[in-house]
């Protein structure tokens, strides 16, 4: 079935995310860290992972391009921020 959700099908993991078009259709699912989606279409899965990564699917409903970008690989704390700091020599 052209229509048949994913989540029904690939099953979703706790913290992870639905991206959906605009008409509401689910496009893929993200990881809890926003790093990996994955993308089902019949029988072919995808499984895109990266940091700073841009996918554009074109929803088979209503036919409009969705545009998502991965999150890059930053700190979460300015505590970490300094810590990880590389340090210089002089």
């Amino acid at each position: 079935m052209l229509n048949k959700p994913i989540k029904e099908s690939m099953g979703m993991s706790a913290g992870e995310k639905a991206w959906k078009c605009k008409c509401g259709f689910l496009l893929g699912i993200t990881s809890p860290t926003g790093k990996t989606l994955r993308i089902k279409y019949k029988d072919l899965y995808l499984t895109i992972s990266g940091d700073d990564v841009t996918v554009t699917e074109i929803c088979r409903r209503c036919a409009a391009a969705n545009t998502t970008r991965s999150t890059p690989n930053l700190p979460t704390t300015i505590k970490e921020a300094i810590e990880n700091k590389p340090k210089t020599t002089q």
